[in-house]
């Protein structure tokens, strides 16, 4: 056994319904989650996501939409995918919005992604096509759940499992916002080969695995086709696409769901642009009609993903972002126009402003504003994790409200009907990594290097089994440092993890992990 692995901590039934208790009533669409569908098997759960949004209004405007999304796939990924993309979203309207921009080389990402996709392979039905990801690209570079600078995966030397990370970009990005940043040049690509070369020289990596991760970064990350992306968020939907066929090696290549990630953002920037700048459409008085605009200060007021009613923290409608140094900034409003905090940046709430700003890539959509466009405009049906699922349904009430109180009630009825507690595991809860005496969160990268052709297949038939409740009690530890206020936690509690729960249920005997020695 790993001399540095920790014991095991004792858990018991009665610790694990506390943290249930204390959980629960912060977060109650996971309540509901678990109480709807606690005894479905995890694959039935994902596969009953699958439906189409009815109502008339947003099945009129829908066409605007698929074409915004399929534009964007064909111009990174191709026509085919992009047609195989609109056919899909005319008859499925769920996509995933848990991930960040970011590589589905870490263990979270790989976790959602694979989330969306179990159902998806050799699955012969159009609406299992794709995996469909519109991503958050206003995160940061240092954000720690996605760690969107690169890619980390593990290496082995007699008992030591070690950790490491290939970045396109050092460390002094992390304060930088990914949406519109440069592109990564071919200079990072021999940037992260010479680490290879350390890392082998120094043992921790064999030779065998070397020249399998330099082929890839060869192959896909210094493809002609990934170093013309025009920006970093570019590059990841095109690299992540190819490195997603990479990992199955028990599929055929058309048997793998094509993974599409796309920028949210850049979607809805999109939308704006070609339509509701300049039409007479509700988001066109949301952004610009004075009274929709007071009540969208009053009704998101302190609504997380939107804006403080003390103007402390996030944005009203837009980030703002600047060109000198990849920096976002708050915007607050002030009339007709929004504001940064010392009125350098000064922007007229007119649709000739904010064109000129987008095409000067200066702004882009807080959440607020993507999901309304998105949500409850288009009726897309958006999957997140826990925290998601708990502030869109507040988005969502609030907008009902809001409609309501400028005597829109046919919004307001549309609305009402969105589904916005769809919820996406977005933390490691599929793929794992065996090593001596424990296992550990597999990330994208470690399931391209050890997993063996049936593995894949493994985890996929214990879906069929495992309970969405065996996979929700396992997270519980996350939740619950997540959720619950400091003066509410407890420290027996608080010193549990993900990995003392998989033990006490058996949930390691339960789904397969990636052999490290294959």
């Amino acid at each position: 056994m790993n001399e540095n692995i920790p014991p095991f901590r004792n858990v018991t039934s009665s610790m694990l319904s506390r943290m249930e208790d204390k959980i629960m009533p912060h977060r109650p669409q996971l309540k509901k989650i678990k109480e709807t569908f606690g005894e479905l098997p995890y694959f039935d759960y994902v596969k009953q996501k699958t439906r189409v949004n009815l109502n008339k209004n947003y099945m009129e405007r829908k066409p605007e939409v698929i074409d915004a999304i399929k534009t964007e796939t064909a111009r990174l990924l191709g026509t085919a995918i992009a047609s195989d993309v609109e056919k899909q979203l005319k008859k499925n309207d769920s996509i995933s919005t848990a991930e960040h921009s970011g590589s589905i080389g870490t263990s979270n990402m790989l976790n959602a992604a694979l989330h969306n996709a179990v159902p998806q392979f050799n699955n012969p039905d159009p609406r299992f096509k794709n995996s469909i990801v519109l991503s958050c690209s206003g995160v940061s570079f240092g954000n720690a759940s996605s760690f969107t600078r690169g890619f980390s995966f593990h290496t082995f030397s007699n008992t030591e499992t070690l950790e490491t990370n290939l970045t396109f970009f050092g460390r002094s990005t992390d304060a930088q916002t990914v949406m519109f940043a440069p592109p990564y040049s071919a200079d990072s690509i021999v940037e992260m080969k010479k680490k290879l070369e350390t890392l082998h020289r120094e043992g921790h990596l064999t030779e065998a695995k070397k020249v399998e991760i330099d082929a890839l970064l060869t192959t896909i990350y210094s493809s002609p086709h990934a170093l013309s992306g025009e920006d970093y968020v570019d590059q990841l939907s095109i690299t992540n696409y190819y490195l997603w066929k990479r990992l199955f090696p028990s599929f055929r290549e058309d048997q793998v769901p094509n993974y599409v990630m796309l920028s949210q953002e850049k979607i809805v920037l999109a939308l704006l642009l070609k339509i509701h700048l300049d039409q007479d459409t509700p988001i066109h008085k949301f952004l610009f009609d004075p009274k929709y605009l007071d009540l969208v200060e009053k009704k998101f007021a302190d609504v997380t993903g939107a804006h403080s009613s003390e103007q402390l923290w996030g944005t009203f409608l837009f980030w703002g972002i600047s060109k000198n140094d990849q920096m976002r900034f708050n915007l607050y409003r002030e009339g007709n126009q929004l504001v940064n905090k010392d009125r350098t940046f000064i922007l007229p709430l007119t649709p000739d402003a904010i064109r000129d700003a987008i095409n000067e890539k200066t702004i882009y959509p807080g959440l607020l504003l993507t999901f309304t466009v998105l949500c409850f405009y288009y009726g897309l049906i958006p999957g997140g994790g826990h925290l998601q699922t708990s502030y869109l349904t507040e988005m969502k009430q609030q907008y009902i409200a809001m409609m309501n109180e400028v005597g829109d009630s046919a919004s307001a009825e549309q609305v009402a009907q969105s589904i916005t507690d769809d919820f996406v595991f977005y933390r490691p809860h599929l793929t794992f990594l065996a090593i001596p005496g424990d296992r550990i969160p597999a990330t994208g990268l470690d399931m391209y290097l050890y997993q063996n052709p049936e593995q894949w297949k493994e985890v996929l038939r214990s879906t069929k089994s495992i309970t969405m409740n065996e996979f929700m009690t396992l997270l519980l530890p996350i939740f619950y440092k997540q959720v619950c206020p400091p003066e509410e936690r407890e420290e027996d509690l608080m010193g549990i993890s993900p990995r003392d729960v998989a033990e006490f249920i058996g949930f390691n005997k339960k789904l397969p992990s990636l052999n490290a020695n294959s």
